[in-house]
């Protein structure tokens, strides 16, 4: 009996993830400078992120590709192992009224089912997460442990500018690639309000992140601890840095009132990263 009758079925989805996915390999990868992204218009789109020329991250960003793709530099201009310069990417703009069907996971899946886009799923792209996540052992997988933050970056704080340690801190955290995480309650507040450090700094000073924390740690209120993770630093009051395994290495205040850094071999996990992924535009809260 012929065969007259057949389903047809359009898949409007595999035909906007195939075109993204041609549109994209029609384009070539530049570097992630601070040139090229002016050259990025302020829409939205999608993007992708290569090392070494390995696809390894696909993105989105709903109203300004140039401001999303200026915030992975940020991050990546703070790890060890130059991985910035390592670090291409292209683009294409999406219309607004496609974004509803959230291209980027379509490319996500399909790159990710060949083994690319390794760091959509290694935390890479996670905020911070919180306090309760600092004495969490990291994973050896996560973006974190294989780019940990770089201690021995520049930073220049400016003088005229601060007058409290409350003043100091703000800036510093402004000015790291990074999170530095602090205690930051009322009570803390007001007391770390009330240290004048306005003589101890005069116009343009530029040390290590390091070398700043050492300044830094007499200066704090008693029994303050600062510590290194992988991926961030905190401060806090009564912090054992023991109970950080992932710790790279910490600072408290000696008995000759110096600063001891105690450098320390972290502890990862061999498990699978913990996802904690969130929407894109969430993702530098």
């Amino acid at each position: 009996m012929p065969n007259f009758a057949a389903d047809f079925n359009l898949s409007v989805t595999v035909a906007l993830r195939d075109q993204l996915a041609a549109s994209l390999e029609s384009l070539e990868s530049v570097e992630l400078s601070e040139d090229n992204l002016l050259r990025v218009a302020t829409r939205g789109g999608v993007y992708q992120l290569f090392e070494n020329g390995h696809l390894v991250y696909v993105g989105k960003s709903t109203g300004n590709l140039r401001s999303r793709l200026g915030q992975h530099r940020k991050k990546l201009s703070g790890r060890v192992g130059g991985v910035l310069e390592r670090t291409t990417f292209k683009c294409v703009y999406v219309a607004e009224d496609l974004d509803a069907l959230a291209p980027e996971k379509m490319l996500i899946g399909q790159f990710r089912r060949v083994g690319q886009a390794t760091w959509n799923t290694n935390g890479f792209g996670n905020k911070d997460p919180g306090k309760n996540r600092d004495t969490s052992v990291v994973e050896a997988g996560h973006f974190d442990s294989l780019f940990p933050i770089d201690l021995d970056l520049s930073v220049t704080m400016v003088g005229g500018e601060i007058h409290s340690l409350a003043d100091f801190l703000v800036s510093f955290k402004k000015k790291l690639p990074y999170n530095f995480r602090f205690q930051s309650d009322k009570a803390t507040v007001r007391k770390l309000e009330a240290i004048d450090v306005s003589g101890r700094l005069s116009g343009h000073e530029t040390r290590s992140v390091a070398a700043w924390i050492d300044w830094l740690v007499p200066l704090l209120p008693a029994a303050w601890v600062v510590v290194a993770l992988p991926g961030y630093l905190i401060a806090y009051a009564a912090l054992d840095p023991i109970t950080c395994a992932s710790r790279t290495g910490s600072w408290t205040l000696g008995s000759n009132g110096a600063t001891e850094f105690r450098p320390h071999r972290p502890t990862y996990s061999s498990g699978p990263v913990l996802d904690e992924s969130v929407n894109e535009e969430e993702m530098f809260d």
